[in-house]
């Protein structure tokens, strides 16, 4: 088991905690833990959470997300960060290429399912429904949501996943899904997908292809596309988080 420190830092809001969390197999990693509004240690059933990747730059759009939806108010919102240095092409590829220590998307969500869900529920109060849980990720943090998706359907009700990459390693993303397939039947969830205009390379693509593949396989997959005009790779993040979670939080 992880071994789990939360404390406060100097200048923090009183609704935000730093959770550093050591994984089994060595890497520390820097949660940022932001409590609902009028956060209730003893509340019934616990909170919804919304978990995302790359806490360093997605914290202040996950925010400001949560905020405009309203979903601040009853939703625990955790970051994942390092506390030294950054192993997100380790973390969140799922096949081993070319590039040194990557490919081990695997090994990562077995700790966020053994070790980190398990500490926040021993910490906090989280709902134990992973239908409340939501999972945002951009670029290759998008890409371990595909790969949580069609390898642990369970762990997450939502995805919101904006520019994924799943174009990694000849977009073996789809292969993963293609040998699952008939393991994953019948499989539910809530999928926010989005570009933006001006990112090239296979970005929409791939995020076609995708949003294809729920309709044809996944029909209890609810999915919603958007396109952001004139965004690029990093202009898409706002928008992104601020319909995604909007759409996530609809009944």
């Amino acid at each position: 088991m992880a071994g789990l420190a939360a404390c406060r830092e100097a200048g923090v809001p009183p609704d935000q905690r730093s959770v550093i969390l050591r994984a089994g197999y060595g890497t520390t990693y820097k949660l940022t833990v932001q409590l609902p509004v009028g956060y209730d240690a003893a509340k019934a059933g616990g909170y919804p959470v919304i978990l995302y990747t790359d806490a360093h730059y997605m914290r202040k759009g996950v925010v400001d997300a949560a905020k405009r939806s309203g979903l601040d108010q009853n939703s625990l919102l955790v970051g994942i960060g390092y506390e030294n240095g950054n192993e997100r092409e380790k973390d969140f590829t799922p096949t081993v290429t070319g590039k040194s220590g990557t490919g081990q998307a695997s090994r990562f969500v077995a700790f966020m399912e053994n070790e980190l869900l398990p500490n926040l529920r021993q910490n906090y109060a989280v709902s134990d429904d992973p239908g409340e849980y939501t999972y945002c990720g951009h670029s290759l943090g998008g890409l371990l949501g595909a790969y949580i998706l069609f390898t642990k359907p369970c762990l997450f009700g939502n995805y919101v996943l904006i520019s994924p990459s799943l174009m990694w390693d000849g977009q073996a993303i789809f292969r993963i899904e293609s040998q699952n397939r008939t393991t994953l039947q019948p499989l539910a969830a809530r999928v926010f997908l989005a570009a933006g205009t001006q990112e090239t390379g296979g970005f929409h693509a791939t995020q076609q292809h995708l949003a294809g593949l729920f309709s044809t396989y996944y029909t209890q997959v609810q999915v919603r596309t958007a396109a952001y005009r004139n965004a690029d790779h990093s202009g898409v993040i706002a928008p992104g988080l601020a319909d995604g979670l909007k759409f996530i939080s609809q009944p």
